[in-house]
Order: C-alpha cells, then structure tokens, then sequence
C-alpha cells in the first residue's frame, strides 16, 4: 500500500462518491432487471425464450468465463484501469439497445449485442469494486457503510421505477421506450464523474499472484472455501425465488398487474430495511451470527409462502407481509456477504478472492434458473394433497426450496461456528 498516497487521501470524501457512484451507475443496472428490459423486448416481439437468453442466460455464462481472469489483471495493473473500461462500455452498451428498436428486423441481434457489451461493462468494475473501495471503509462501520450504500441505490432505484411506471401508465409508446434508454446512457456517463475521483488505495502490482497461483493460494483458505460454497448455494436458492414468487402470485393468487406492482414496491422496501439491520447485525455481532438468524428466518417464510393460500386473510395482505419480511432478511444476508467477501481474502488477491465468491453466485443462478424452468415444465398443473390441503406445483416449488434453505441453515451453522 502506497502510505504516502494514504496519508493524502480524504475518507469522507472518497465514501461520499463511492455513493454517489453506486447511485448512478446501479440505476441503469436496475432497470435491466426491475422488468423494463423484459417489457422492451416484448415490445418488439421477442418470445419468453430468446428474452430469458439475452437477459439471463448470456450475462450469467459471461460473468462466470470473465470474471476470474478480469479480476486477476485488475490485482496485477490496477482496479480502476480495468475499472474505467465499464465508462466506455456501459454507455455504448445502452446506445446499441437504443438502435434496436429502430431495425425491428434484426432486434434480437441489436438487442442481444448491446446487453453483452452491457455485461462486459459490468464484469471490469464488479470483479474489482469491493476490492477498490474495501480500504477506505473503517472496519468497525463497514456494515453500516454498506448498509448507507445499498439502501441510496435501492431508493434512486424505487423512485426511478415509479416515475417510469407512471410514464407508461399515460402512453407505452416506443418513444418512451427510447426516451428511458437515453436517461439510462447519460446515467452512465456521469456515473464516471464519481468513479473518476474514487482513489485506489492499493496501488502495488507486484505482489498480485498469476492466475494460477491465485487459485492454489486461496485453495488452501479453508473458510474462503466454505464461503464460496455458502454463496453458490445462497445465489442457487435466492436468484430463483424472485420469479418464483412472482409466477405463483400471477399463475396461482390470480395478482393483477397492479397488485404485481404494488409487491414489487414492497420488495423495494423491504430491501432496503434490510440493508440496515444487516449492517447492524454485521457491526455489532459478526457475518457468522448473520447468516445464521437470516438462513433460518427466510425458512420460516418460505414455509408461510407455502400456505399463502390457505391463511384465513387476502392473498395480498398476505403476500405483502411475507414479502417484505423474507426481503429484509435475503437483503441483510447480503450485506453480510458483501462484508465477509471483503475481509475473508488476502490483500494481494483481493480482487481475485473476492471475484470467486461472485462467480460462485452467477453459477448458482445459472443451475438455479435451469432446474427450476425443467421443474415448471414437467409439474405445470399437478395438485398435491396434504392434511386435507391442496398445494398447487408453485407451493411444492417454494417448500423445497424451504427445505434447501433449512439445509443451507445447518450447513451454514457447523462451517460459521468459529469466526
């Protein structure tokens, strides 16, 4: 670490543009996934195929062959060199899903190229961002700061996405569409105003490990090890939950699209709670004691998904109180992620350490996502009856994966036992 370079640096001020970044450069991120894009897509005639290939499929297959090796040369010639490439990539990226809606002919190409250079974008900075920022955050707060972080984001985010609900609720026209997509490049843009004065701490190239020594090196991390299991096994459960409960609310609970909406705000809100217990929980007891009280919690409401139907009240008051309580503990879990990430690997290959435990999770969404379409396919309109109850194959769906989170508990409770 370059201590002159240290002694220099003004903390308040480099965590106040780390924020700011995040808030701009998260928004155009968001609205790949808030259902904007999917909407976008439809729009212009794409099949529920080809759209879960170019919004799922291809980005998660690149995360996992780029991110290891992109991670690898940011520990060796710097994070904000490979960093400032997402400033570049990002607002092309954006400009090149613009053009598609005007060659409607070739749309899924247009489309499909611009998500992809999106996605390369994202991999230069998210396999170094923790690492860049890791040693500007005081350890004692970090929870905390993390928990200011995610929760600024998540409200820009929720703003963002009712202010674009209530423009598609006067015309969807293609316009608007494109009008959105033009807000989203210029985001891009000024995100590189605060990334430009975030400074990089870490400065020594040398000490960084080839990429094969870096993989034997954390090999022999025992707890990084058992980290990284724990992350694939979090990222195989969560990344498919959310459109599991989406579907079941839609296919079983009869939602309309504005009782949709109205859960997709209470998810909002229910994350961003979490990012604040999550960084209590974090600072003032440990990782560990988190991921145990948020792994059994979340089976507990997997569970009450489960009889959603058969409580004695509204479906939608229902939903709406499970939601947000299973959303505030998945997203707690994740700032104790975040945290455990940042301090579980060594220095000189933090960013490669850091960028296993990603790829772990995108591979988890990847075989996630795949059994759960198989599962869906082959039990589409099975009933099963117990206790005298009947459980649609939506409701069979979230009791295994009650059951795959109690067993990521107990997992979770004989590797977290020590800190």
């Amino acid at each position: 670490m370059n201590k002159s370079l240290k002694g220099s640096i003004n903390y308040t001020a480099a965590r106040k543009n780390i924020i700011w970044c995040q808030c701009t450069g998260m928004l155009p991120l968001m609205f790949l996934i808030n259902g904007f894009m999917l909407n976008y897509c439809k729009k212009f005639g794409l099949s529920d195929s080809d759209v879960m290939l170019s919004l799922t499929v291809l980005p998660n297959i690149l995360m996992v062959l780029l991110i290891l090796p992109v991670a690898n040369l940011s520990d060796k010639f710097g994070k904000k060199k490979l960093g400032n490439l997402t400033n570049v990539f990002c607002p092309i990226a954006y400009l090149i899903i613009l053009s598609a809606s005007y060659f409607k002919e070739h749309f899924l190409l247009i489309v499909s190229t611009g998500l992809i250079v999106y996605q390369l974008g994202h991999i230069f900075t998210v396999s170094n961002w923790f690492a860049l920022m890791e040693p500007l955050i005081e350890k004692g707060k970090r929870g905390r700061f993390l928990a200011v972080l995610r929760s600024s984001w998540q409200v820009i985010a929720l703003i963002a996405t009712m202010l674009s609900s209530w423009a598609f609720s006067l015309s969807d026209d293609s316009n608007i569409y494109r009008s959105i997509i033009i807000i989203l490049a210029i985001f891009c843009l000024i995100r590189a105003i605060f990334y430009g004065r975030i400074p990089e701490v870490q400065t020594s190239r040398e000490k960084a490990n080839k990429f094969s020594d870096a993989c034997k090196h954390l090999l022999h991390n025992k707890k990084y090890i058992y980290f990284c299991i724990f992350c694939f096994l979090i990222a195989f459960l969560g990344s498919s939950l959310a459109t599991t409960l989406n579907l079941y609310q839609i296919g079983a609970l009869n939602f309309s699209e504005s009782n949709v909406l109205t859960i997709s705000y209470i998810n909002m809100a229910g994350a961003t709670a979490g990012f604040w217990l999550g960084g209590w929980i974090s600072d003032k007891y440990s990782h560990d004691r988190l991921f145990k009280i948020s792994t059994l919690v979340i089976t507990f409401f997997l569970i009450c998904f489960t009889f959603t139907r058969h409580f004695p009240v509204s479906y939608m008051l229902t939903t709406a109180l499970i939601a947000f309580l299973i959303n505030t503990w998945i997203s707690a879990m994740h700032i104790g992620i975040s945290g455990e990430a940042m301090h579980v690997v060594d220095e000189r290959d933090k960013s490669f350490g850091i960028s296993m435990s990603f790829m772990q999770m995108a591979l988890g969404t990847s075989v996630s996502s795949i059994l759960c379409m198989k599962f869906l396919d082959l039990y589409q309109g099975r009933t099963y009856l117990l206790m005298n109850l009947k459980f649609n194959h939506y409701e069979v769906l979230l009791a295994i994966m009650s059951l795959v989170m109690f067993a990521i508990f107990i997992f979770g409770f004989f590797i977290f036992r020590n800190k």
